[in-house]
């Protein structure tokens, strides 16, 4: 393969990533003629491969976004959710002395905005108010997918049960039927994966895990081959 060959290989490579990470992380930064003149399975499908050195991976089910009355929910909107709820959790109990008020105040009013639209969904869909504790383990668990190259297992996986928004809507709308330990306490290891074995029952959707085989090469330059 000559210089160019690879030059040309390399800036697929890019691309492909560049689409993918718009596509999984903040749709937004896509426009209508990304989506309409790049293929964004195929760069899904090459980048897991690339990433994964190579194995053979899919994606299936159509590569749709997950829309509400407030707009697009995107996993950059999950990851910001979760990071003023835990801060809030700073302001409870021992360290409520030790934080200005004024922080409290300030990250509930950005749970107002576009950051708290997981929250609202979530109500939404289980159909009654649900504790922080509860809304974070359910971003917990989406964004923890079955990863194509990576679970063990999984050579191809439903675009639905990859993508974080699908997970937590169909997370949130799972608990419609039942209630955890998770709404009324804070958690602990033994509630939380309580909580994700029953949300995986309940929805269908499985938690993510990585589980590679033990290597018997025995350098980094070998590994890395």
């Amino acid at each position: 393969m000559n210089l160019r060959s690879q030059i040309l290989f390399s800036e697929l490579d890019w691309l492909n990533l560049y689409f993918a990470y718009y596509l999984l992380l903040d749709p937004e930064g896509l426009t209508e003629f990304d989506t309409a003149t790049w293929d964004m399975r195929a760069a899904m499908e090459h980048s897991l491969e690339d990433i994964w050195r190579h194995v053979r991976v899919g994606i299936d089910g159509p590569l749709k976004l997950v829309h509400t009355s407030e707009g697009p929910l995107t996993t950059r909107v999950l990851f910001e959710c979760a990071a003023v709820l835990d801060e809030l959790f700073q302001c409870e109990g021992a360290f409520i002395r030790k934080t200005d008020p004024a922080l409290h105040d300030f990250l509930l009013e950005m749970l107002n905005g576009e950051y708290g639209i997981p929250c609202r969904l979530a109500r939404a869909l289980a159909g009654r108010d649900l504790a922080g504790s509860a809304v974070l383990a359910l971003i917990d668990f989406a964004l923890n997918p079955v990863v194509p190259g990576l679970h063990p297992d999984a050579p191809s996986v439903d675009w639905k049960e990859l993508y974080p928004p699908y997970r937590f809507a169909a997370a949130a709308k799972a608990m419609t039927g039942w209630e955890t330990d998770l709404e009324f306490q804070y958690p602990s290891h033994e509630a939380t994966v309580h909580f994700q074995h029953m949300l995986a029952k309940c929805s269908g959707l499985r938690m993510g895990s990585v589980a590679s085989r033990l290597s018997d090469l025995s350098t980094l330059q070998e590994a890395a081959r």
